[in-house]
């Protein structure tokens, strides 16, 4: 389908607009996977590798060059050894994705694959400031297996949509929800993987409907459902629900702080403190449309699900505005959080009007025994310090067995950026807690944006 701004100005392609507009800036010292003569994508040779226990699978994305951002080719999937530090090139895929979640299956006749669904498809190209999309919702699923590196497609009608959210339940089943369909309009769908069947089934639907939100596991098996886009016009929420995937009942809490969208939600575990079990909601775009055109703002807003109380608590603000970040718990119960964009994106038909802002390169630490948040760093003015190698944001930020984190890929830059510039990015740092710091790790083979990412079990 071609998906031209001014007949479906779906908000997640407004999303990808504002990365496409940071490759108008590209400095010509990044990298770029990219052959600009022929818009063909390209790719470095990686060794080929055996993923193990611990290593981090990286599947799907977008590669992004000078004119175009588009999904990968077939069979670009890797991993990163987290022993030798460096990535090895791993099996294929069966359909190009980029944007589509992840989960480990849990148990069952598939158990420790990773099941992929839906996604986007197709490119989008800029001119001066005006974009053009051809991209399509993929409805299908597969699940990889790390073991033999080959993928097989999973069978059951699924919904074409991206946006979504997959939730791995202990049982083996995966819970995927809302998203967007290829119109940008979202959707209340839900569909459950089946590990006895191994196919997804439609189940019950959620009450809202919503895409771009959060679903998080919590610890008596419901799901909270958090925020998202509501509306094709970019309209966000601070609706939540929790629902639940044994009968499809749905329960609604008090709303959020903030309605958002392209937050991250942490469920805190670990910190020996009264806060274990609850939910950590930050940063964000909270959107405002008008008539044919819409202004999507980042937030330093974070908010706290009480699940035994159900209901939503006071958290402090972030130092950073953020959205499209990334947060990740730590093995002390505390919360790093990453990167992500800042600023404002105004668009409408066919065209982005203005950005203000850009992308961050710094960090910072939630503390939820003392709810209290903290600058990685320290402060520099009125913001926190730059200290992550690459500014960074849509990138992935994986938790590895030895308490370190590993963020990889995503649009960015040495350094803060500013006007939207900024590269797509194959480079990779690690995060050390005990030195409270920021490692240059061995590159991808391909620059990745939105990728999904999975600890091997």
């Amino acid at each position: 389908m071609a998906c031209f701004i001014a007949f479906c100005r779906s908000p997640f392609a407004a999303i990808l607009a504002l990365v496409a507009l940071s490759l108008a800036a590209c400095n010509e010292s990044d990298q770029r996977p990219f052959n600009e003569a022929d818009d063909e994508i390209t790719t470095e040779a990686l060794p080929l590798g055996d993923p193990g226990a611990g290593d981090v699978l990286v599947l799907g994305g977008g590669v992004s060059g000078k004119k175009t951002f588009e999904t990968i080719k077939v069979g670009a999937v890797e991993f990163f050894d987290a022993k030798k530090l460096k990535f090895a090139k791993s099996g294929a895929l069966k359909a190009n994705r980029v944007a589509e979640p992840a989960a480990v299956i849990g148990d069952g006749a598939l158990e420790d694959q990773v099941l992929l669904s839906g996604g986007m498809e197709g490119k989008a190209k800029l001119k001066g400031r005006n974009l053009t999309f051809k991209t399509k919702a993929i409805g299908s699923s597969e699940a990889y297996d790390p073991d033999s590196e080959k993928s097989q497609t999973l069978g059951g009608r699924v919904a074409a949509r991206v946006g979504q959210t997959a939730t791995a339940l202990p049982d083996g089943r995966v819970v995927i929800i809302g998203g967007f369909d290829s119109d940008g309009v979202p959707l209340a769908i839900v569909e459950i993987y089946d590990p006895l069947s191994k196919t997804v089934k439609p189940a019950e639907r959620m009450v809202f409907t919503r895409a771009l939100h959060t679903a998080t596991l919590l610890g008596d098996g419901t799901i909270l459902v958090a925020g998202g886009m509501v509306s094709s016009s970019g309209a966000t929420t601070n609706t939540a629900e929790i629902y639940d995937p044994d009968d499809g009942t749905v329960f609604i809490p008090p709303r959020m702080t903030q309605a958002v969208a392209g937050h991250a939600a942490t469920l805190i575990s670990g910190c020996g403190c009264s806060a274990d079990g609850k939910v950590l909601i930050s940063g964000g775009f909270f959107g405002v449309a008008f008539g044919a055109s819409a202004t999507e703002s980042t937030s330093d807003v974070m908010t706290l699900y009480n699940p035994v109380a159900r209901n939503f608590g006071a958290a402090p603000k972030m130092t950073d505005e953020r959205a499209l970040q990334g947060a990740t718990l730590l093995k002390t119960g505390k919360v790093l959080i990453t990167g992500g964009l800042y600023g404002q994106v105004s668009y409408g038909a066919k065209r982005i009007f203005g950005i203000i802002g850009g992308i961050q390169d710094s960090a910072e630490i939630y503390d939820p025994e003392k709810n209290e948040i903290s600058c990685l760093g320290g402060k520099n003015g009125g913001r926190c310090k730059g200290v992550m190698i690459n500014a960074r944001t849509a990138h992935g930020a994986v938790l590895l067995p030895n308490g370190k984190v590993l963020l990889l890929g995503g649009v960015g830059a040495k350094g803060r950026t500013t006007g939207g510039s900024g590269a797509p990015l194959k480079t990779a740092e690690l995060y050390d807690p005990a030195k409270a710091k920021f490692l240059a790790v061995g590159s991808m083979g391909a620059a990745r944006v939105l990728p999904a990412t999975a600890v091997v079990p």
